[in-house]
């Protein structure tokens, strides 16, 4: 991944500049533990610790950071319809992790590329098919419109069928921090802070895909996806020192390659 962040609104020094670029490569593992009658599979995944650079002066501090296992059971379509053990890396302190299947991770996982969502009806090259990822976050949804472009694409000795998505969505901030508000460790008085936050983002992008039908593997993969937020700032943390509004544009490119 390539990420590019700019963020308006705060001043800027050298230890925190309003705009970074962001490079991080990480090896995921994926074992097969089973397969259901119907065609879903149990699959246990790791993760290695990401290799992160920031070109410049910028300096990250030293720390390990390493995603705990997790077991997703994948319907045959590629989607994800239950996923286990990520929750802990989204736990603070004195805090229990939140309930994945209320936030609808598992649809955020599909949408961020950890399976590509094929068509429930046979399809000819150049038809298109169309998915809506629910979020619990006050009704938003990401809509996914994919097409076939390619059945012939051929990626080192291997046909591969060649899919190309486009996606938009928004997100309202307040209702995220309503969903989240139970894990975040503050007292009453920060809670009722942010609840006072306002605003939300927009994110759209496009991805491809290659998938070999032979062997039922995603071979390789690349994407970009462009996030604005916008966000209104409480009186009482401007009077303490904090910018009115903050304006945040996210840029990020992605390769997915299988070893």
């Amino acid at each position: 991944m390539r990420i590019n962040i700019n963020m308006a609104g705060f001043p800027q020094t050298p230890s925190a500049p309003t705009s970074m670029t962001m490079n991080m490569t990480m090896v995921m593992r994926q074992k097969t533990l089973g397969v259901y009658p119907d065609g879903s599979a149990k699959v246990y995944i790791t993760c290695d610790e990401p290799k992160i650079s920031v070109p410049g002066t910028m300096r990250l501090p030293k720390q390990q950071f390493k995603s705990p296992p997790i077991t997703m059971v994948m319907a045959p379509d590629g989607s994800l319809q239950k996923i286990e053990g990520l929750e802990k890396a989204f736990a603070f302190s004195d805090t229990k992790g939140p309930d994945l299947n209320a936030l609808q991770f598992k649809g955020l996982m599909n949408f961020m590329g950890q399976a590509a969502v094929f068509p429930s009806v046979p399809l000819e090259v150049g038809q298109s098919w169309e998915n809506s990822i629910p979020l619990s976050f006050g009704g938003s949804q990401i809509k996914i419109i994919s097409i076939l472009a390619s059945a012939n694409c051929a990626v080192g000795k291997t046909t591969a069928a060649k899919i190309e998505q486009t996606f938009d969505g928004s997100l309202d901030f307040s209702e995220i921090l309503k969903s989240i508000s139970s894990m975040i460790p503050a007292d009453d008085q920060g809670r009722e802070i942010l609840s006072e936050m306002t605003g939300g983002m927009e994110m759209f992008g496009t991805m491809v895909y290659y998938f070999a039908p032979s062997l039922g593997k995603i071979l390789k993969g690349s994407g970009e996806v462009v996030a604005n937020l916008a966000i209104s700032v409480p009186p009482q943390l401007v009077q303490m020192g904090g910018p009115p509004r903050i304006d945040m544009t996210m840029n990020m490119a992605y390769n997915l390659t299988r070893l």
